[in-house]
């Protein structure tokens, strides 16, 4: 069942290969083991997708990618978890991470109006010192937090799903 609804919901590796846009990936993704459908290969898409769509503003599909092949995970998991990050999911990200990141420093979190008054006196290393090292800090503590999360509740979902699986087919059997 789960196979089933993955199979039917994720891109094809044909459809991808035969695209005018990702044609010149074709070698790279003809490997099987990339559209692989299992706990373990679903969970290391998901975690590298989480990893890379939260520490990484911009190019976060293609590390992402990149880390799924050298893993050996599920690339269409590893691109789809990628889109933790978003536009709508910026700002609350940010502001976690930077609270976050406060609390690790130990230093008080700035209000974002003295944030601005302070870039606009001192430039952008006013910014970067007022601002950035709690906020780095704290995206990456987010980043490494969130990824094991992804792994585990991947790992747990699909082992749930196929335990639930199996005892809905014993049950069946049964009923004949």
């Amino acid at each position: 069942m789960i196979h089933r609804f993955l199979r039917r919901s994720l891109p094809r590796a044909e459809t991808l290969r035969s695209s005018r846009a990702l044609g010149w990936l074709a070698p790279v993704m003809g490997k099987r083991w990339l559209w692989r459908i299992d706990g373990r290969s679903l969970a290391l898409g998901a975690a590298a997708g989480v990893f890379f769509g939260l520490l990484i503003p911009v190019a976060q599909i293609p590390l992402a990618a990149v880390a799924a092949y050298m893993m050996r995970a599920n690339l269409p998991a590893a691109v789809v978890a990628t889109l933790i990050s978003n536009p709508f999911t910026y700002v609350p990200i940010y502001m976690l991470a930077h609270h976050i990141g406060t609390l690790l420093l130990g230093v008080p979190e700035v209000p974002l109006a003295a944030v601005m008054t302070a870039e606009a006196a001192g430039g952008w290393w006013a910014y970067v010192t007022g601002i950035g090292k709690p906020l780095l800090l704290g995206l990456f503590t987010l980043a490494v937090v969130a990824t094991a999360t992804a792994y585990v509740g991947m790992r747990l979902a699909w082992r749930i799903g196929v335990t639930l699986q199996a005892m809905r087919l014993k049950r069946r059997a049964a009923a004949r």
